[in-house]
């Protein structure tokens, strides 16, 4: 059904009853720009044919079970600008993949299982305009990568365990 909704540019499919099924379909959506699956029942194998939307730009898997396995699908998706991870068990494993996403402006990790060892892997990110770290335990040497980020204008850090000594290291992004 939903390759037969050939001008969609927008779909979400929200909440525990939707399923890795039917999701074969979506790379027939060549107009689709955003796809939001919160709270969805996928598995990694959903992964697979999201990452062959070749227009995607905004993608929104916030709560739900994926992993890295499922996110090294993703990293063909060269127009993504705008990665929704939220409430997503990410971990270190995954963030070389989201680094190979290197359109991205804005990237959602609230909740995730990082370090800023990881979080180095999102150095090639050069357009990464925002990034949300909330509840993570960002800490001062999570600045010091930050820093690097040169496009950076937007850091959510609630919850943060860094210092006035920390902070010298965003000066970079100023």
């Amino acid at each position: 059904l939903l390759s037969k909704l050939a001008n969609l540019t927008e779909l979400t499919l929200k909440g525990p009853g939707v399923t890795d099924e039917g999701l074969e379909s979506l790379p027939a959506l060549t107009k689709l720009k955003r796809l939001d699956l919160t709270t969805a029942g996928i598995s990694d194998a959903a992964l697979e044919p999201i990452g062959q939307i070749e227009n995607l730009e905004v993608l929104t898997l916030r709560k739900t079970t994926i992993s890295a396995d499922g996110l090294s699908k993703l990293t063909g998706l060269s127009k993504l600008r705008a990665l929704d991870l939220r409430n997503v068990d990410v971990t270190n494993e995954a963030l070389p993949f989201i680094g190979k996403l290197t359109n991205l402006a804005d990237l959602q990790l609230e909740r995730a299982k990082i370090s800023a060892e990881g979080i180095a892997e999102l150095l090639p990110l050069k357009k990464l305009r925002s990034i949300n770290l909330n509840t993570i335990g960002v800490d001062n040497e999570t600045l010091k990568v930050l820093g690097q980020l040169p496009a950076l204008e937007a850091i959510q850090l609630d919850s943060a365990l860094i210092t006035d000594q920390g902070m010298k290291y965003l000066k970079p992004l100023s």
